[in-house]
């Protein structure tokens, strides 16, 4: 008599099938892609006009309906001075939106050039740019930035270009490693000795092949940059009131917790879900890649 390990039936059941080895992962896989694709372009576009779902402008006080719940006026309730919570996070995503958008190109501009000058140089300019790439890599980033922030003041312009620097050492980091690998292909070698200048090899042979893992990483900066906007702004170094930001929000959330916790608790996720998706979209794309060059 066969035991329940030996029947056939039973060992169908444990063999691993194509749906679950492949489909269902890959099922799973582009639906939270798309997910998060539909959440931040809703995202964007009710920030670039919250009038479509909201008539509340975000700095109108209402003191009668101060520290009210959600509701259908208030889907986020209401804060201290009665300002309807949920239109100050639509406002505030965009300074959050911007914010990223524009640490992420400066980040990308500035990292890649170091980068690849890195490589195109001298031994000697090699080591020194790449060991101030590993000093500034060492420090503290939210205490860089807010250093930086307060050096060049707490606009959006100066905001960007502290957290787009912050994150320039990152990017400078892996074209340097990429551009180093993609030196020592067959292709640059053969372009060396068939007597192209050493500029045309940088930029038509090697940059091209080497930006890839900084855009990929491209994602993770723009996550970056708003978790630690809205860090800056709930610490009083961001961009003054009574300009709506997220870490604004939160911390006028935060004063009143104990009292009613919605303008605190909803803003707070739509914080993380937008970090996270920026975060998951960048983590497929690297995933695809790399399984495309294997």
């Amino acid at each position: 008599m066969l035991s329940v390990a030996q029947r056939p039936e039973a060992a169908d059941e444990q063999r691993p099938t194509a749906s679950r080895l492949f489909v269902r992962p890959r099922l799973t896989a582009s639906i939270s892609v798309w997910s998060c694709i539909l959440f931040l372009a809703a995202l964007v576009l009710l920030a670039s006009a919250p009038g479509l779902v909201t008539e509340h402008e975000p700095n109108q006080t209402a003191i009668a309906n101060r520290l009210e719940g959600p509701s259908i006026a208030h889907p986020f309730g209401t804060d201290e001075l009665g300002r309807d919570v949920f239109s100050r996070v639509l406002h505030g995503a965009r300074v959050s939106l911007v914010v990223a958008v524009g640490a992420t190109g400066l980040a990308l501009v500035v990292g890649i050039g170091i980068g690849l000058a890195a490589v195109w140089g001298a031994r000697v300019g090699d080591v020194l740019l790449m060991r101030l790439v590993d000093v500034a890599l060492a420090m503290p980033v939210l205490v860089l930035a807010m250093v930086l922030v307060v050096a060049f003041g707490s606009g959006i312009p100066s905001i960007v270009a502290a957290l787009g620097l912050v994150s320039v050492p990152e990017v400078a980091r892996l074209t340097h490693a990429q551009a180093r690998a993609v030196s020592n292909a067959e292709f640059v070698t053969a372009a060396i000795a068939a007597g192209a200048h050493p500029r045309r090899v940088l930029l038509r042979h090697i940059a091209p092949n080497a930006v890839s893992p900084a855009i990929v990483y491209s994602a993770q900066i723009g996550a970056f940059a708003i978790l630690i906007e809205a860090s800056l702004s709930f610490l009083g170094a961001g961009l003054a009131p009574p300009t709506p930001t997220w870490g604004g929000i939160l911390q006028d959330g935060y004063r009143i917790l104990a009292v009613n916790p919605w303008p605190a608790i909803l803003p707070g996720l739509v914080v993380t879900a937008t970090v996270a998706a920026f975060s998951l979209l960048g983590d497929r794309v690297a995933l695809r890649l790399n399984r495309k060059a294997q």
